[in-house]
């Protein structure tokens, strides 16, 4: 097991402490902890919530091919049971524009999400943080629309829409602070 010490981490290059004197003349000392390589931890945070939403959507995709087939992998299928992807699914309102349903779109959309993660994670470059920034605002948008669908049209939750949604707004949330950052 490894253990993470304030010591152990500036040694590793990880962080920087520094100590400023406190304001008029007490004796106390203020610590100011800066992150070393700024764009570092959070690409890598952009690169994990992109995976996770990807693998949700191709989880999310085989899950309804399954389930209109009537299988179910898992999400119930009790009637009873608020967790059911199937009802989800069978929304005539999860398709776009009534032709494409949002679970051929979400792995194509995961998969540009990751792309770009994994370009920003190796380059740090802002243009590319612009466009992962945008991409995520489009589906922060229809966020709220996709919630309001499960909850009260169809009366139940989908698990892997659920971490999809999440992992579009974390990746949405990390990647504007770092715009305002930079």
């Amino acid at each position: 097991m490894v253990k993470l010490t304030i010591a152990s981490c500036i040694r590793a290059k990880l962080f920087s402490l520094h100590a400023y004197p406190t304001l008029q003349g007490s004796r106390g000392m203020t610590f100011k902890i800066c992150w070393k390589g700024c764009g570092l931890l959070p690409s890598y945070i952009v690169l994990v919530l992109s995976l996770v939403g990807f693998t949700a959507s191709i989880l999310g995709y085989i899950e309804y091919r399954r389930s209109l087939q009537g299988g179910s992998l898992m999400c119930s299928v009790d009637e009873s049971s608020r967790l059911r992807c199937g009802a989800v699914y069978a929304l005539p309102q999860a398709k776009l524009f009534g032709k494409i349903h949002f679970s051929d779109l979400a792995p194509a959309y995961f998969a540009v999400m990751l792309l770009l993660s994994l370009l920003f994670a190796a380059t740090g470059s802002k243009t590319i943080l612009v466009m992962l920034s945008i991409i995520s605002l489009a589906g922060v948008a229809l966020v709220p629309y996709l919630v309001y669908l499960e909850l009260f049209v169809a009366y139940a939750i989908c698990i892997w829409c659920t971490i999809m949604h999440a992992s579009i707004i974390g990746v949405a949330i990390v990647a504007i602070r770092q715009l305002l950052v930079a």
